[in-house]
This record gives C-alpha cells, structure tokens and sequence, in this order.
C-alpha cells in the first residue's frame, strides 16, 4: 500500500502550524521545506518532525536526516544477494 505524501505548500503549512504549537518561537526558514521533503511530505513524519523542536532546531533535523539516510548506503557491496537490503 502506497501512501501519498503532501504537496509541499501543504506538507510546510503544516509542518509551520505544529511547529508554532510546539514552540512559539519558531520562525519559518528555507529548511522546513528541505525536511518535509525528507520525509515524502508524508504527514505522520511531519508531525513527528515538528515534534522534536523541543530538543532540536530544524537545521539539526535536515543533518540527522542526511546522516540516517547515508547510514542506509553504508552497507558492505560485497556481501551475498541475500544480506543486502
């Protein structure tokens, strides 16, 4: 089952209104649109995302983003067919 993200006017509008809920702070820059890409626009992710600016900025999410996914191309190329994902 495939599940479509949102478009990304509507994946950052949303990703900026629960930003605002979590911090009231927060002030929208050109990173939220990268992270919501990140994430497929998927609004789950989203939420969780938005989430986590009680402990991190949007630019520390867009880094850990890129370092979870360069995790997921360090495997070892030699391994057998089986072992690779």
């Amino acid at each position: 089952m495939y599940i479509a993200g949102l478009e990304d006017n509507d994946a950052v509008d949303l990703f900026v209104a629960r930003a605002a809920a979590v911090r009231r702070d927060f002030a929208h820059d050109d990173q939220v649109g990268e992270l919501c890409r990140c994430v497929d626009g998927i609004p789950l992710a989203i939420e969780l995302a938005a989430a986590r600016l009680r402990t991190q900025s949007v630019a520390a999410l867009v880094a850990a983003m890129d370092r979870m996914l360069d995790a997921l191309d360090d495997g070892e190329r030699d391994r057998p067919e089986r072992h690779q994902a």
